[in-house]
């Protein structure tokens, strides 16, 4: 073999071990990893539920609105009224069950910038400007099951709302159909 041989076949195989290296490969969307998955895997039962809070934003009052109900000594109580005997099994079963099965349907948005117009900023940061309203249901440990907050409505989706989980950036377009009240009197028990 002359040298003029040799030189080309290494070109070949330099141009060959490029060509292999550049090839196009297809790369996992992240953004997109978790979009369909539920939101909260590890809830599936709505008799776990043994508290509920809910904290939202009184525009008329300026003020952080919060309202309670859980499972005492194997009675559902109002904590913020001495206690007073509440409704709870019909009641939490509804609020429990609305977040049974919900999926992270669309993410709409990373970025934090976009929390405020969304509605899905935490109702007890004292610097938001879109406040949601946090919900978080815990089981009879004290385990959470569900933390959320929820945002606006999205007009162009029936039955869909802007849902952001407190320690994450990411904005979801989830559907939710949310049963909860906190209107005292709701609650109480009618006997």
């Amino acid at each position: 073999m002359n040298r003029t041989t040799i030189l080309s076949v290494v070109i070949a195989l330099g141009s060959l071990a490029l060509a292999v290296a550049m090839r196009p490969v297809e790369v996992a969307a992240v953004a997109f990893e978790d979009t369909g998955t539920p939101l909260f895997s590890g809830f599936s039962d709505p008799a776990q539920a043994a508290f509920l809070e809910v904290v939202g934003w009184d525009d008329t009052a300026a003020r952080v609105t919060s309202f309670k109900v859980e499972q005492k000594a194997g009675r559902w109580v109002i904590p913020s009224h001495n206690d007073y005997p509440a409704d709870g099994t019909e009641r939490m079963g509804k609020a429990a069950a609305s977040f049974i099965d919900v999926k992270k349907d669309v993410l709409r948005s990373e970025r934090t910038e976009d929390h405020a117009v969304l509605g899905v900023e935490d109702p007890a940061d004292a610097n938001a400007k879109g406040r949601g309203q946090r919900i978080t249901i815990k089981d009879q440990a004290g385990t959470v099951l569900v933390d959320v907050i929820l945002g606006k409505k999205i007009e162009d989706k029936d039955g869909f709302r802007y849902v952001r989980l407190p320690d994450q950036k990411r904005v979801y377009a989830s559907k939710i159909d949310v049963d909860i009240s906190t209107n005292f009197a709701d609650w109480i028990e009618k006997d």
